[in-house]
Formats: structure tokens, sequence, C-alpha cells
């Protein structure tokens, strides 16, 4: 289940958002890398601000670019 969105300005660029459930040692920055997506639209996505943290089981939502 996810819903689809244009994303940013890009051509024909589409996202759509998935469920990720954090493990021990996650951090914002950390999947941002890992995952490819800015810090910024990850802390928009969750109402998150700078400097926040997360544990192991909370529940994330992310963009996964449509191919």
């Amino acid at each position: 289940m996810g819903i689809s969105y244009s994303a940013f300005n890009t051509e024909e660029a589409a996202w759509t958002i998935v469920k990720y459930v954090a493990r021990d040692g996650d951090t914002i920055s950390g999947l941002s890398a890992k995952f490819k997506i800015p810090q910024s639209l990850i802390l928009k996505l969750n109402d998150l601000s700078p400097g926040s943290l997360i544990k192991q089981g909370d529940v994330l939502l992310l963009p996964e670019f449509d191919t």
C-alpha cells in the first residue's frame, strides 16, 4: 500500500511512500545515506525536527523512488 506523489520538479519522476521500521542504531543521517534520500525529506514526511532521535521500533515513512 503506497501513495504516489510527484517528486519535486524533475521530469517524469515519482515516488511512493513506504513504511520503514527503525532498527537499533538507525539515525536520520544514516537512513539518508543508506537510501539516498535527503534528510530534509525524511524529517518532513515524519513531522520531525532537525536533531530528532529515532529508536528501534519507530515506524518512519520513507519515499521509494519509482523507476
